[in-house]
């Protein structure tokens, strides 16, 4: 975030951008993603986090309310 502020980019907290292969990244936190999926009237059955390292795999399974 810091990075891309000081580049004057329009960047939100979450963004990444990763060099010249892996791009532009936007990583929302767990609490905002929760968030969005209530506001679409979307429950979370099951999850489960896979992790491979430096980084993981959130899933999801939904269902409408």
């Amino acid at each position: 975030y810091a990075a891309l502020r000081a580049q004057d980019l329009p960047a939100v907290r979450g963004e990444v951008v990763e060099g010249d292969v892996a791009g532009y990244h936007y990583y929302p936190g767990r609490e905002r993603v929760r968030g969005w999926l209530r506001d679409a009237d979307l429950a979370i059955v099951a999850e489960d986090t896979e992790a491979h390292g430096t980084y993981a795999y959130w899933h999801l399974l939904l269902r409408r309310d």
